[in-house]
């Protein structure tokens, strides 16, 4: 669990300068992520982990949580594509490192695969293999933002799939 918390912020990662939006046919790609699924490793991630999970993206920036882990730092298209990019990590665990990673933009779902080998992934896919992550995001809408507690309230939460 200590693994999937220190890359789950991976995970919540994941923005794309205004340049990549331009070229997926978008005016932006601002606003909140949520995961709706992911496979590290070739295992799933777990949706208790999913829950603490978020990406906020804000004009070629993100900031990732997950776990209360909170990471930031900005994505750099690669030259000449329109689905390849490098997350470079200013804040966080890992910073200073950069993740090559491919994304898929479909409306509102957006899938990317993160990897920790250093090389770009060659599919959209996690094996124990090629140490991969798969995730898939849907674009929050202000319905989505959990209700505002009071002090002295409790506040749950159930999963609906």
């Amino acid at each position: 669990m200590v693994r999937m918390a220190r890359f789950g912020w991976f995970a919540a990662l994941f923005c794309l300068a205004p340049a990549c939006g331009f070229a997926q046919g978008l005016a932006s790609l601002d606003g909140e992520w949520r995961p709706t699924a992911g496979v590290l490793h070739g295992q799933p991630v777990p949706a208790s982990a999913l829950s603490t999970m978020k990406l906020t993206l804000t004009n070629g920036t993100f900031r990732g949580e997950s776990s209360g882990i909170i990471s930031s730092g900005s994505v750099i298209l690669e030259p000449g594509s329109t689905s390849r990019a490098r997350f470079a990590i200013s804040s966080g665990s890992d910073n200073g490192r950069t993740l090559p990673a491919i994304f898929h933009l479909d409306g509102k779902k957006l899938t990317i695969v993160f990897s920790e080998t250093g090389e770009f992934p060659a599919a959209f896919e996690s094996t124990a293999d090629n140490r991969n992550l798969v995730m898939i995001y849907e674009l929050a809408t202000a319905a989505d933002a959990p209700p505002t507690v009071s002090s002295g309230e409790r506040q749950s939460a159930s999963v609906i799939d």
